[in-house]
């Protein structure tokens, strides 16, 4: 990221960071309002490194930064436990419930990797679309240790 002292306010976000010579250096990404909503500077993504992900974006390519297509949905409300996802709540004909995945059930794996953390979880269903189908690996609310196939859903926007 590339500071700045410019006048960045909100809005300015994807508006192109100019140099003295009027040169495009970067591509504002972060404004900082202070005190009455005068701006105190703010930070730019580097030129070279938003053409990268452009280049990226157009190629349809995914990676665990950035996400190209729909949003995939497990369809559950998750704690973090000591060893997985804990489901507090599935929703009713969601994917997960859908699966046989209910209220109480350990979140183990997705998609063969091991899930111990939301950032984990989010990282990995990040790389997926609606429609993808994957399996889950988790602990039954009597403990029993079982597998489904998730069709994922359609998830918010990101």
């Amino acid at each position: 990221m590339i500071a700045t002292s410019a006048g960045l306010v909100p809005g300015d976000s994807g508006g192109p960071l100019l140099s003295a010579a009027g040169h495009v250096i970067g591509v504002d990404a972060v404004g900082s309002v202070g005190y009455a909503s005068r701006s105190s500077g703010g930070y730019a993504i580097p030129i070279n490194q938003a053409i990268s992900i452009v280049k990226l974006i157009r190629a349809g390519t995914t990676t665990a930064k950035i996400h190209v297509g729909g949003t995939a949905l497990l369809g559950v409300a998750l704690t973090a436990a000591t060893n997985g996802l804990t489901v507090n709540s599935a929703v009713d004909g969601g994917p997960a419930a859908t699966a046989g995945i209910t209220t109480g059930a350990l979140l183990t794996s997705f998609d063969g990797q091991s899930i111990g953390d939301l950032p984990k979880l989010r990282s990995v269903l990040f790389l997926h679309h609606p429609g993808d189908t994957i399996t889950v690996g988790y602990l039954d609310p009597a403990g029993i240790e079982t597998t489904a196939t998730v069709v994922l859903g359609d998830g918010p926007p990101q």
